[in-house]
């Protein structure tokens, strides 16, 4: 049990943190302002990415992730 809100937690602190930097990097490389919206988008795009590739599986989703980190 405790291990599954570390998962929640760890997860939330990341998106929580990240979200913002990325949005205002964004915000600053297209001149758009930064905004809730902005914010929101990003948090929609990441879970609609990392959703695909657990649904996919490793051989697939994830090897495509670390590919294209690579």
């Amino acid at each position: 049990m405790l291990f599954v809100f570390g998962l929640i937690g760890g997860t939330g602190a990341s998106l929580g943190l990240g979200t913002p930097m990325l949005a205002e990097a964004v915000s600053k490389l297209f001149s758009i302002p930064h905004t809730f919206g902005v914010d929101i988008a990003f948090v929609c795009i990441w879970m609609v990415i990392f959703t695909t590739s657990a649904a996919l599986g490793l051989r697939k989703g994830i090897k495509r992730l670390s590919d294209i980190n690579l």
